[in-house]
């Protein structure tokens, strides 16, 4: 192997070592945003009442003519609750925002 070639050999072995490395500390990075993202218990005021919880899926209709159209009735007041919900949590986000003085509060 001529000079040139071992340069080039330990150029090639050090950007796939650091490769290695970027990927590694990649991974951790990653995982420790995931664990403190799950940590994190939101304050009672964003805790959306049990009452006003809407299951995540309605049962399916079953053929029956009336059932369907209880279904029909059901499905868009469950997606005129979450909505709701929906609007509940970002105004609260709003104020909260708000209070602290804080610009580009989410709309």
């Amino acid at each position: 192997m001529t000079w040139l070639g071992i340069v080039w050999l330990f150029l090639g072995i050090y950007a796939l070592a650091m490769l290695v490395f970027t990927l590694v500390w990649l991974f951790f990075k990653v995982r420790g945003a995931y664990r403190a993202l799950r940590c994190i218990e939101l304050p009672e005021s964003d805790v959306v009442p049990p009452d006003t919880q809407v299951a995540f899926h309605a049962p399916g209709p079953t053929g029956d003519p009336e059932t369907l159209s209880s279904a029909r009735v059901r499905h868009q007041e469950v997606k005129y609750q979450r909505r709701v919900n929906k609007q509940r949590r970002l105004r609260r986000a709003q104020e909260r925002w708000a209070s602290h003085g804080l610009v580009g509060a989410p709309r």
